[in-house]
């Protein structure tokens, strides 16, 4: 016959320890395949071709500084170790925008020359006007001439192809804007092979840090990648009627943006896309749904992150 204390004994669930015990090798499991994986993807070759693409003097001089050559070596979609490089620049955008101070997405449809570490900003400036890309766009065309007629106008979706964030943070000088970082991403038609070619690319202080870049076989067109920016204003906005942009002022708060980068991991980067059907124009899903499938690399970004 059982006793009391027998059957409180059979009866008996984990102890604190057992569960911490079992807590840490569950732990210790799931890092190591993570780990594994991570790995196994940055290394992987197997279901890539790696060779070259005719970009164009210009264009990789302008990318990566190359001189004397019109083509890059690069490797195909879908590459999962390109995928991992894109991961870690992914990580080093995170940590840049959580210490900016601003964040401006301007669309280009050329090649981006203006890579500043400071950009002048006169003591009368009042900084609160800045509070779009476009604002931001048409300030730096006056205090720096040399970024006139590179950047395009938009407001709500971007139409261009192209396109670089700049990353600010708070100066010493009261008359300057310290640019942290600027990241460029570029998505430009190959001839030879026939495709398209993607670069996502990190400068700081005149020099570029990280990069990914990846080449997509026999596609060609490179509206099938578009909007990689949209600016959601402030709702504020509404005050002014303005029936072409209203619906992009959501923003409670402070304005945002919605941004797109290629991602290496897919076979194409037309990807699988999402149909706009039934959506109406008012609604500003009408302008990116498209892009609903075809990255794995979407971000939500303030404008005034440290804020």
């Amino acid at each position: 016959m059982k006793t009391k204390f027998e059957r409180r004994d059979a009866a008996r669930g984990f102890s604190l320890v057992e569960v911490m015990v079992a807590s840490t090798i569950a732990v210790i499991i799931f890092s190591t395949g993570a780990v594994l994986f991570h790995a196994v993807s940055f290394h992987q070759r197997r279901l890539s071709v790696y060779g070259g693409v005719e970009l164009g003097a210009s264009a990789l001089s302008n990318y990566y500084g190359m001189v004397n050559t019109t083509s890059i070596d690069v490797y195909t979609a879908p590459h999962y170790g390109r995928a991992a490089w894109a991961e870690n620049l992914r990580d080093k955008f995170w940590a840049d925008t959580r210490s900016a101070s601003a964040v401006y997405c301007l669309g280009r449809n050329g090649l981006n020359t203006f890579r500043p570490d400071f950009i002048s900003v006169p003591l009368s400036t009042d900084a609160k006007a800045l509070d779009s890309a476009e604002a931001f766009r048409k300030f730096i065309e006056v205090v720096e001439p040399s970024s006139a007629g590179i950047f395009t106008p938009y407001r709500g979706a971007s139409t261009a192809p192209n396109g670089s964030i700049f990353i600010l943070q708070p100066s010493s000088f009261g008359d300057y804007l310290s640019v942290k970082a600027i990241y460029e991403i570029d998505i430009q038609a190959a001839s030879s092979p026939s495709g398209t070619y993607a670069s996502v690319r990190r400068y700081a202080q005149g020099r570029m840090t990280e990069f990914y870049d990846i080449f997509y076989p026999t596609e060609q067109g490179v509206e099938a990648f578009a909007p990689i920016f949209v600016q959601m204003e402030r709702r504020e906005r509404k005050v002014i009627a303005e029936s072409a942009y209203d619906k992009f002022k959501k923003a409670s708060g402070m304005p945002f943006y919605l941004i797109w980068w290629p991602d290496p991991g897919t076979p194409n980067l037309k990807g699988e896309g999402m149909t706009t059907a039934g959506i109406p124009a008012s609604d500003p899903r009408s302008t990116y749904a498209n892009m609903g499938g075809k990255t794995a690399f979407m971000f939500t970004v303030p404008m005034f992150p440290a804020y």
